[in-house]
């Protein structure tokens, strides 16, 4: 490349850069889209199958605020992340409440 023998004009054209999306998917609930990264975003399980109840969310639940309640929120990693609703047969033992022996 050279420069011509005339006078040249050089323009620079900017634009802003784009935030940063991912995805996120819940398996098993509501809440997947495409989000920023930083957001909270609201997740929810979705019904347990009949005799079943929530037990807890699991996958990528280093940002969970509360994996153990059906309704929380999860602060947007900067990649993609899956979280999966989890339930549990309501007969079993860590779904009882208690209760002493004799």
């Amino acid at each position: 490349m050279f420069m011509p023998m005339y006078d040249v004009t050089i323009q620079a054209t900017y634009c802003d850069i784009p935030a940063d999306d991912f995805t996120l998917m819940i398996r098993g609930g509501s809440g997947s889209g495409n989000y920023t990264a930083g957001t909270y975003i609201d997740i929810q399980s979705g019904s347990a199958p009949d005799g079943m109840v929530f037990d807890k969310w699991t996958g990528q639940i280093a940002n969970v605020e509360n994996i153990n309640q059906s309704s929380t929120r999860i602060y947007m990693p900067t990649s993609n992340a899956t979280v999966v609703a989890t339930f549990k047969d309501i007969d079993s033992p860590e779904s009882s409440s208690g209760g002493g022996g004799g």
